[in-house]
């Protein structure tokens, strides 16, 4: 009896153990089921069947798209569209339908297992930077396997190649160890047992849903230590890290090829409404673990008595793969709870109407508890040109947007505002980034019309057809609910992000020009609008035509069954209603430009079914038109000027301007969807306090967008949208438009002296286009914004009490330039177009210039320069505001810009630096470079080039390099230290670009703003 003692024990430990899972069986009772959708061809249902069993959390089922909790993605991605395989990107289009697609049912909830094969397999550049983005894990550096046994066959022959041609010596390696293969080039490092790494090696530590995880890797793993996030994208948390187990001799190896200690294995981030977890590790082995009565009946237990060996699957499986489901379900489980409580106790931000609208002179947003109140929008506006590029040719990586929307957020804004229909990207973007904020983005969306109009008549059918087409468009798109095929110059592609929560208002229309409404009042002078939404009396032809504009964008939003937004109508002080006679000229009948044509806002009307309502959104700056200061009604002056400085005048001008337009308005809400200040080193117009059209410093343009944010307020404006998030390159104003050429390639370089190009906050930077070109005391090279020149003065001349230095600049090829830079000074070895002038004083850097040889100013109008040794060289004017006399008698005289003015200081075009050198940044356009990135200068003997004002009508050459020749002049006039030499001048080679890397900086705007809109919350009691 006694022999068989052991097997009856064996028995009854087995019913045991039996009744025991039977019993926790029927406690837990039945689970709860999660459809499961697998993309993933290592994968099978019974091996997620058993997986599912063992976790004791949920069941699994079939999963299709409609009833899917959890997609298992684990195959490599690869390009989708057709004629873009290696690297592909379409302008304006989608990135990838593959990536595009799961992003898209991640934003709209659908919680998605990235797995190893993907992250390991994925190739193609940009889609792996793209799906480092969404998962929020960098790319991987590095493959990892374990082996256990290196002289075995498990290693192969490439891999064996690989480390005999880095290492140069045969393969002689044995025992266990880990293989690690680079990503970029192919390189393979090995670490054995004993010598590299400790006995225990390779482990995985954290701890999920209760259970520590400390185990053997055992498997095939990826080490992100790759390029880092783009700034602005969100890391994921990591749930579980891989540690090597480290020798002094594997620490100086790992150390030597960049390698971490220790990495992410799994890591977990919000994307949308749903989870993306990527899993770097080959956990989803759909090998059969072993089978048998176990005592351990729970997960924790199972996985704190398994025998841990690293080359055991069963151990992998219950040690690792099973924690990890277990989390999984757990958390989608949460998130499904969540939503259903959600949908049964649905509160304010679920209460049916508008969460905004169009109330008494203000804009009104509903608070948490269901009441509204007044809005006074803080907002930015995005354009998302970047350098190289036009604005048709917007980003298609969602990375750039969560970049700049960390930034808007930072910088205090609620809200920002698109002219047009962007790519997928940016509302994938948009709503994963609001998903996950306390402080959310509000979108005010525009509807683009086309800016051609046939014959000028707005309400023209071909014209509105493709006006309410393009409506129809881009509301499905903010509702996600847009499939729109590739088109030139406008976005398209699928469209599945519904941001339509953070839909603050939809704006029809654009900036009108007069023309426009006097063609379109002569050809329907009895239209009239009555609609569900809007309506407007007879007589009132483009009112009515905007009125039919919006009604298609509300209905189109009721449609969605979803909540109505306000309207608003764009328009600009040239069609405001207002009365303006400093426009208007002595001796003249016709009414001006800017008192031409109107457009009356108060007498469309909203019906009662209209809960949203509407309002004006006017672009108003203070320096254009000219009436906005030189109306004598906004000036301020006596006693209460006295104690306001310049600036603070030219703000309650500019107040003194939206208050009679929102007086004129009569209620209807004000908002000021573009001002802004241009920075840089070029003027356009000028103001009489100062708030010039471009040219302000960085602490200037600060200091002017906080003043004119207070100056809305006080006028009672519901809110103001700086124009513009970034500088825009692809921009281009009068003053410089002429002189682009080829205006086609405008967007490779950055023409720092055009105001429409430095409106932004944040500036683009560059790397120099070349390296530095040296030669004796001088050192010259280029980026898409400047040529640089720095002269190293010598210390006797610095220290002079006076000096002065001469640099001459030859860009012209041929005997052409002064080839004196004075009169009666030395005879120079190349004839110089320009002149630098600096002016020192005891180490002081007092005054610097920039002059050219009066055939060659264009200033002038002239392009042509001759050759001469007279040494003169004339100042860079260019008229920017023309005299006129207005009907009352009121003389306004011209104003010019001086070109000439190299400002000094850090930051500025002439800088003393604290070696003592002098660094000049020269403007490409100051120089008459019409293209830098194509080498390419004006030169045209046309009589007065500012007659012309078509695109590319001037003629051009390209140059080879530039001139450069330099000395010194000392008090008693005498010409000295001659760089590089007096025979000979500096020849700096120019080589042109195809391509333009950059970069966002914050100008001084940001910071400012960020401090002031974070907590001002003006009172809005009128």
């Amino acid at each position: 009896m006694k022999k068989y003692l052991k097997y009856l024990v064996v028995l009854f430990l087995a019913l045991a153990i039996g009744i025991v899972q039977v019993v926790a069986v029927l406690i837990r009772g039945e689970l709860p089921a999660l459809g499961i959708e697998v993309a993933a061809p290592a994968l099978d249902t019974d091996f997620l069947s058993l997986l599912a069993r063992t976790a004791g959390v949920a069941s699994f089922v079939q999963g299709d798209k409609e009833g899917t909790d959890l997609l298992v993605f684990d195959e490599p991605l690869v390009p989708r569209y057709a004629g873009a395989q290696a690297e592909g990107q379409l302008p304006a289009g989608p990135f990838d339908p593959g990536l595009d697609e799961l992003r898209n049912r991640a934003i709209s909830g659908l919680s998605t297992v990235v797995g190893f094969r993907c992250l390991s397999g994925t190739e193609n550049k940009r889609l792996a930077s793209e799906l480092a983005v969404w998962t929020g894990l960098p790319p991987a550096a590095w493959v990892g396997s374990f082996v256990e046994d290196l002289s075995s066959g498990d290693v192969t022959p490439a891999l064996r190649s690989a480390w005999e041609a880095r290492e140069a010596r045969g393969w002689d390696l044995s025992g266990p160890g880990i293989i690690l293969q680079s990503v970029g080039d192919d390189s393979v490092v090995v670490l054995r047992r004993g010598i590299e790494l400790d006995d225990r090696f390779l482990t995985v530590q954290g701890e999920l849903a209760g259970i520590p995880v400390r185990s053997l890797v055992g498997s095939r793993f990826l080490i992100s230590s790759g390029p880092a996030l783009p700034a602005g994208v969100a890391s994921a948390v990591p749930l579980l890290t891989g540690q090597f187990g480290l020798k002094p001799a594997g620490r100086q190896l790992l150390g030597s090829n960049g390698i971490p200690e220790s990495f992410p294995l799994l890591t977990e981030r919000r994307y949308g409404a749903g989870r993306v977890w990527a899993l770097a590790l080959d956990a989803f082995e759909s090998t059969v673990p072993r089978s048998g009565i176990t005592l351990y009946p729970t997960p924790r237990l199972n996985a704190l008595c398994t025998l841990d060996e690293p080359g055991d699957a069963h151990a992998r499986f219950t040690r690792i793969t099973v924690p990890i489901w277990r989390v999984m379900n757990l958390a989608v489980l949460a998130d499904r709870d969540y939503k259903e409580e959600k949908t049964i106790h649905a509160g304010a931000d679920n209460r049916p109407g508008p969460a905004f609208r169009s109330g008494d002179r203000y804009l009104e947003k509903r608070d948490l508890e269901g009441d509204w109140q007044r809005w006074f929008v803080k907002g930015v506006n995005l354009g998302p040109a970047t350098p190289g590029h036009w604005f048709g040719d917007p980003p298609v990586d969602e990375g750039t947007y969560l970049a700049w929307f960390d930034e808007m957020s930072a910088a205090g804004f609620d809200s920002l505002r698109m002219y047009t229909l962007l790519p997928p990207a940016f509302y994938r973007a948009f709503a994963s980034w609001n998903s996950a904020s306390k402080q959310p983005l509000y979108l005010i969306q525009e509807i683009w019309p086309e800016e051609e109009v046939p014959g000028g008549d707005l309400g023209g059918s071909e014209y509105l057809s493709a006006y309410f087409h393009e409506s129809d468009s881009t509301i499905d798109a903010l509702y996600g609910r847009a499939d729109i095929a590739e088109r030139p110059y406008r976005a398209w592609g699928r469209y599945q992000a519904d941001v339509s929560p953070w839909l603050a208002a939809v704006l029809v229309g654009r900036e009108l020009l007069p023309e426009e409404v006097l063609a379109t009042v002569a050809a329907r002078p009895g239209e009239q609008f009555s609609g569900d939404w809007f309506a407007v009396e007879t007589g009132y032809p483009v009112e009515s035509v905007l009125a039919r504009m919006a009604e298609r964008a509300v209905a189109r939003i009721a449609s969605m069954g979803g909540r109505q937004v306000p309207i608003g109508f764009v328009s600009w002080p040239t069609l405001d209603t207002l009365y303006h006679p400093a426009e208007w000229k002595a001796s003249t009948v016709d009414a001006p430009y800017h008192d031409r044509a109107s457009v009356d806002f108060t007498i469309i009307r909203k019906t009662p079914r209209n809960e949203a309502g509407f309002f004006a959104a006017f672009h108003i700056y203070p320096n254009y038109p000219d009436f906005m200061f030189r109306t004598a009604g906004y000036e301020v002056s006596g006693a209460v000027a006295a104690g306001l400085t310049r600036e603070e005048r030219g703000y309650l001008r500019y107040a003194a301007y939206v208050e009679e337009l929102a007086e004129a308005l009569d209620g209807v809400p004000l908002l000021v969807a573009e001002f802004g200040l241009a920075t840089g080193f070029g003027i356009a117009h000028r103001h009489p306090e100062g708030l010039d059209h471009g040219g302000l410093s960085e602490a200037a343009q600060a200091e002017g967008l906080l003043g004119l944010y207070k100056a809305m307020a006080l006028s009672g404006a519901t809110g103001g949208i700086v124009f513009q998030w970034a500088d825009e390159w692809a921009k281009k104003t009068w003053t410089t438009e002429t002189y682009m050429i080829p205006f086609d390639r405008n967007p490779l370089w950055h023409n720092t002296i055009d105001p429409e190009q430095n409106y932004g906050i944040m500036a683009w930077q560059t790397k120099p286009a070349t390296p530095a070109t040296i030669d004796t005391g001088l050192k010259a090279w280029e980026d898409p914004s400047f040529l640089f020149v720095q002269v190293d003065v010598p210390d006797q001349a610095l220290a002079a009490q006076n000096m002065t230095l001469r640099i001459g600049l030859d860009l012209v090829p041929g005997r052409t330039g002064e080839y004196r830079l004075s009169a009666g000074g030395p005879l120079a070895p190349q004839g110089s177009e320009f002149l630098i002038k600096a002016e020192l004083s005891e180490g002081r850097l007092v005054d610097a210039t920039l002059l050219a040889q009066a055939d060659y100013n264009r200033g002038g109008g002239k392009l042509f320069p001759r050759y001469s040794e007279a040494g003169g060289f004339t100042r860079i004017l260019n008229l920017v505001n023309a005299w006129t006399v207005t009907v009352d008698g009121h003389h306004f005289p011209s104003a010019w810009e001086d070109g000439s003015v190299l400002s000094a200081g850090p930051g500025g075009l002439a800088e003393l630096l604290t070696d003592g050198s002098i660094l000049f940044r020269l403007p490409w356009s100051r120089l008459n470079v019409s293209d830098p990135s194509e080498q390419r200068i004006l030169l045209d003997a046309i009589r007065d080039s500012r007659a012309v004002l078509a695109h590319d009508a001037l003629k051009t050459i390209v140059i080879d390099d530039i001139g450069i020749w330099a000395y010194t002049v000392t008090a008693a006039g005498t010409p000295a230290d001659f760089m590089p030499a007096k025979e000979r001048p500096f020849r700096v080679p120019l080589t042109g670009w195809e391509e333009v890397l950059a970069g966002q900086r914050p100008k001084a705007a940001h910071a400012a703003l960020a401090e002031f809109l974070r907590d001002w919350n003006p009172p809005l009691a009128r």
